[in-house]
Formats: structure tokens, C-alpha cells, sequence
């Protein structure tokens, strides 16, 4: 649904992530990405690697 952010700070949508409600870090994340330095074709690869490690996909 597009338009959620223009909805939140209008005080349409209470505790929304970033706007109300603030964006708590992890305190142990199971992955964390470097969005500002590595490309994403990369970023997506390390999740992908991740979820097989977990178990989730086949890999």
C-alpha cells in the first residue's frame, strides 16, 4: 500500500516504525548488510547464503 509514510506523520497510523514508533537496532543480529558500501547484487547473495545456512531454502 503505497502512501503509508504520508499517512503516519499525519497521525493516521499510530506507532509506525521510523515515524512514531522508534526503530530499535538488534541488539544480536543474525545478518547485517552493508547497504552504503556493497552492492546489493552482493547483500542479496549474503542473505541468500544466510536463509541456506538456517535451513529455510535449499540451497
Amino acid at each position: 500500500r503505497k502512501g503509508l509514510y504520508k499517512l503516519a506523520r499525519e497521525g493516521k497510523i499510530k506507532e509506525f516504525t521510523g515515524i512514531s514508533d522508534p526503530y530499535e537496532m538488534p541488539t544480536k543480529a543474525e545478518i547485517v548488510l552493508d547497504t552504503e558500501n556493497v552492492f546489493v547484487d552482493h547483500c542479496a547473495h549474503q542473505v541468500i547464503l544466510k536463509l541456506e545456512q538456517m535451513g529455510l531454502i535449499a540451497g
